[in-house]
């Protein structure tokens, strides 16, 4: 793919999006099951941007048919996910996505002046993927992943899974556990992270956290999601540990989950 090298003043955002649609990459196929019919639309850009070179990578299974509420409260999550920054509609899945993917383009464009970004040697990129992880007659998850790099020591990325009911779209939470199960379920979030860090005692654990007790660890800021094999959560990077422990997360099997759920979630995993 031919890059593009652009040498406007700040500002100049026009010719920046211009450009970037230039040099992305559009493909689209159609992916039905129950409910929710999505298209797979894949955005790639190369290109230069005040002479810093910029790719972007963007693959959303975006809704595009299926009952209303539904598909209406996946898209308003995709797009709060990506930025929230795209107002236009959001049944136009090319529009949308190609809106976030030159978010990168946008950055380089105001964070250097002329060839600046070739003196400091610095590569801009933004990988993301939106997709269909699972999903059963009642529930249906997407998960976004994504890393951004501008530069420094490491990127920052992160992984965010979310479970919708199909009958009226809603977005399941930590409240799917009943409020007087808390404990239990601390119990079954430290049992994962042992596994996930490989440590035997909740004091090796320990060690491994950031300004973190065991005794007391917080329910993920992620919200927990429906997989094939269980109940999924992950802790982003430094929400309890440093950056070098990755983004912690285990997955609760149903059958230890089960007793500490609410009757409305137990309900919905019968099919």
């Amino acid at each position: 793919m031919k890059n593009l090298k652009l040498n406007t003043q700040r500002g100049g955002l026009l010719t920046i999006a211009s450009a970037c649609i230039i040099t992305a990459g559009m493909l689209t196929g159609c992916h039905q099951k129950d409910d929710v019919t999505t298209k797979s639309v894949v955005v790639d850009i190369d290109t230069i941007v005040k002479a810093c070179p910029v790719t972007s990578n963007y693959t959303v299974e975006y809704p595009t048919e299926g009952i209303q509420p539904l598909i209406d409260s996946i898209r308003v999550w995709i797009n709060s996910q990506l930025g929230g920054t795209y107002t236009g509609n959001l049944s136009d899945a090319e529009s949308i996505v190609n809106h976030y993917a030159q978010n990168i383009c946008r950055q380089a464009d105001e964070d250097f002046d002329g060839d600046e970004g070739d003196e400091l040697g610095i590569s801009y990129s933004d990988e993301t993927h939106i997709t269909r992880e699972y999903e059963t007659d009642n529930i249906v998850t997407f998960s976004l992943s994504n890393y951004i790099y501008t530069g420094g020591a490491h990127g920052q990325g992160v992984y965010v899974g979310n479970t919708f009911r199909k009958d009226n779209g809603a977005s399941l939470t930590w409240n799917i556990f009943r409020e007087d199960a808390t404990e239990e379920l601390q119990q079954l979030i430290i049992g994962q992270l042992l596994q996930f860090f490989e440590v035997k005692t909740t004091e090796e654990l320990n060690e491994r956290l950031l300004d973190t007790d065991v005794e007391n660890i917080p329910l993920p800021t992620t919200p927990p999601a429906f997989t094939e094999h269980g109940i999924q959560f992950t802790y982003q990077s430094y929400e309890i540990a440093p950056y070098s422990e990755g983004r912690p997360q285990g997955v609760i099997a149903y059958k230890d989950a089960m007793p500490y759920l609410t009757q409305e979630a137990s309900a919905l995993l019968a099919h």
